[in-house]
């Protein structure tokens, strides 16, 4: 068993500034991090699982034996072995084959899903290509993974999709071209032929990353258009919002028409390239009507180049005509408007907060967390915050958002992953889950692979602790529809944000419910960590001893303070600078992530969170 030393690299939890210098001496010794002790009540083991087996929950690749099926005593259709991703334990219940998760490699992998893949099955694809992009147990290959990804993608897998535009947004094993990755994570969210702008997070934050203070950082829902009040340039700027909405959305049909022409082109002249080369070596019945079938099929295509052709054509026409629109759309001068009557405003009007209330079409389904906290530990250096960050996190989502919570304190590592096995078997596909873990965590400098360490964590032994990897393997197989990560410590496997779909404030709110409605169909797996690598006290200068992580304090506040709709990007963002904020008084920089989960099943939704109303 490989072990390390755990590190500096994350050690980020202490209680207050006369603790920050003994703080470093033990990031010298230990790994990432957050008054009484409180001992968590026992966890039941799941089926016939001994307490010390564990191991049986973590998620393997597991290839369930061939299937016989029949009438009465004859069975006579017989199904291949079927791959899926399970828990060891449930896979050994329903007679499959597994390599245990830790001594899983490229071959114990292939031999599940490779047979399957081959045969044109997009979730084997899809499995195969995360494979090769992680390279499991060997050296990535992710120009392999990207092959597996484009056949699984172009079968509309979402989950290959955003994984396909993860890799041509990064230029890894494909020439990097962010237009292609914007194309696959358009498809990938559903929103490619939806009529909605497809408005990554990335440029979300960089068009409103300065909003008024006041106003919750979150969308502003302009109930009618016409929210403010006002008759001066709300109008205006709502025409000019949906014209180059809808710019957008010709230049995006042009864009993929123009790729649908150049490819029934390729397809052409291949075939006459066959015809050619065939022609004059038919010599059986059955070469005949092969090649009789590329004449067809060749007829076919060129008829289709020239509607293609005209399509083109006038998309072109449109796109021209759509650009003269917006040129003409300019701002109304302030003379103008006092002319007409109309008085300049010296503050902005107070906006109307999107509201639950307003989307009564919106199923937003139950809403579940899993809430850990650790101060104590057996072998490492004890916490002072997170076990009371952990009971606040439980009591407002309970109180203020409806969530049936699971809250885990100085849980060990069997206690919540049985936990995790738990939820499997409790929640649907029209649930939504979020999961807080403040406890210590760590950095394997090695492969920069991020762990947690539950309360029987030993300082030494990797198989102790528990990978974001693993963490990452659980919530892929679980059925809720949208899942987010709140962990004040470190988390690797993150994506980016760029595959998150986010909504342009300006839109309708015609449009945003439609957003709203796509967006509650699509999976998302989202994460928002309290910091970088870097060591860091979560204490006030004029405080003995916080209550609170400075994270947990931020976080609480957002979600305190919020009255109405709230998506996670927007949360992070007035987290964020708090934190920033805090940190900075102690001299100290904090910078919280936030990120899609890589490998989770992510298809491009936010998560979203719901007050009760």
């Amino acid at each position: 068993m490989r072990k390390i030393t755990p590190s500096a690299a994350c050690f980020a939890r202490t209680s207050g500034l006369k603790y920050f210098f003994l703080s470093l001496f033990f990031a010298a010794l230990i790994g990432c991090q957050t008054d009484p002790k409180t001992d968590l009540d026992s966890v039941k083991p799941t089926g016939d699982l001994a307490v010390e087996d564990t191991d049986k929950l973590f998620v393997v690749d597991c290839l369930l034996p061939e299937h016989a099926s029949g009438p009465g005593a004859q069975k006579t259709d017989i199904s291949s072995p079927q791959p899926i991703k399970t828990t060891a334990a449930e896979c050994r219940a329903r007679g499959g084959e597994y390599v245990a998760h830790d001594r899983a490699n490229v071959e114990s992998a292939l031999k599940v899903w490779l047979p399957q893949a081959q045969q044109g099955n997009a979730e084997a694809q899809v499995m195969l290509g995360e494979i090769y992009e992680k390279g499991l147990g060997g050296t990535a290959d992710p120009a392999l993974a990207a092959q597996w990804y484009s056949k699984a993608a172009e079968q509309g897998n979402s989950r290959a999709q955003i994984d396909l535009g993860y890799l041509y947004e990064k230029g890894l094993g494909v020439k990097k071209n962010t237009r292609i990755a914007l194309k696959w994570y358009r498809k990938g969210s559903g929103l490619a032929n939806s009529g909605l702008q497809f408005m990554p997070m990335t440029e979300a934050s960089g068009r409103g990353g300065k909003r008024k203070q006041g106003d919750n950082a979150q969308h502003q829902a302009r109930i009618g258009d016409n929210a403010s009040g006002s008759a001066d340039d709300s109008g205006l700027k709502r025409r000019k919002a949906e014209s180059r909405e809808k710019l957008d959305q010709l230049q995006e049909q042009l864009k993929s028409l123009e790729e649908e022409y150049h490819n029934t082109f390729a397809r052409i002249k291949s075939d006459m390239t066959t015809i050619e080369v065939k022609a004059s070596q038919m010599d059986s019945r059955r070469e005949k009507f092969a090649l009789e079938r590329v004449h067809i099929k060749l007829k076919k295509d060129k008829s289709k180049l020239m509607t293609q052709g005209g399509q083109i054509k006038e998309l072109k026409k449109a796109i021209e005509q759509q650009e003269k629109i917006l040129a003409g759309l300019k701002d109304v001068p302030a003379e103008m408007l006092e002319k007409k009557g109309v008085q300049k405003k010296n503050h902005e009007a107070s906006p109307v907060i999107a509201s639950p209330k307003f989307y009564p079409s919106v199923d937003f389904g139950r809403f579940y967390a899993l809430i850990i906290g650790i101060n104590d530990y057996k072998q490492l250096p004890a916490l002072q915050t997170s076990v009371n960050d952990a009971k606040a996190v439980d009591e407002v989502l309970r109180t203020r958002y409806g969530y049936q919570t699971t809250l885990l304190v100085n849980a060990n590592r069997r206690q919540i992953m049985t936990a995790f096995d738990d939820l499997r078997k409790e929640l649907t596909e029209k649930d939504s889950l979020l999961i807080y873990y403040a406890g210590l965590g760590e950095i394997d400098k090695g492969d920069q692979s991020a762990y947690w360490l539950p309360s029987d964590a030993e300082k030494a032994n990797i198989a102790t602790w528990l990978s974001n990897h693993n963490v990452a393997q659980q919530l892929s197989i679980l059925p809720a529809r949208h899942i987010l990560v709140i962990a004040d410590s470190c988390y690797s496997g993150i994506m980016t944000k760029t595959s998150i779909a986010h909504l342009p404030e300006d839109a309708s709110d015609k449009k945003r419910k439609k957003w709203l409605k796509l967006m509650n169909s699509r999976k998302g797996r989202t994460v928002i960590t309290s910091g970088n690598v870097k060591p860091i006290p979560d204490s006030k200068p004029d405080s003995n001893v916080s209550s609170h992580s400075v994270f947990a304090n931020a976080f609480l506040k957002a979600l305190n303070d919020n009255n109405g709709l709230l998506e996670d990007y927007e949360l992070y963002r007035m987290a964020s600078g708090k934190v920033k904020q805090s940190a900075s008084q102690i001299g100290f920089q904090q910078s919280p992530q936030y990120s899609a989960m890589q490998h989770a099943g992510h298809e491009g939704s936010p998560f979203f969170f719901v007050p009760k109303s």
